[in-house]
């Protein structure tokens, strides 16, 4: 909900809560990601992104922004 209304730290906020009882959430993960690149914080996006993958998340968006991610940098 908070992704989708751009509040993004809120969004932030709740999915560091989840990471912080299941850290390997791999959703969890990639929305960090999204909602970090969402604010400017790239470098952060690609680590989550990065780490989403690791996790077992394997959406085709979740690939093509771990190769847009770099770009940004």
């Amino acid at each position: 909900r908070h992704l989708a209304t751009g509040d993004f730290a809120g969004a932030r906020a709740g999915l560091e809560a989840l990471l912080a009882q299941q850290p390997g959430h791999g959703g969890a993960l990639e929305l960090l990601g999204l909602t970090a690149g969402n604010q400017g914080d790239f470098q952060a996006a690609a680590a989550h992104l990065e780490s989403a993958a690791q996790a077992g998340a394997a959406s085709p968006e979740l690939y093509y922004n771990l190769a847009v991610a770099p770009h940004k940098l």
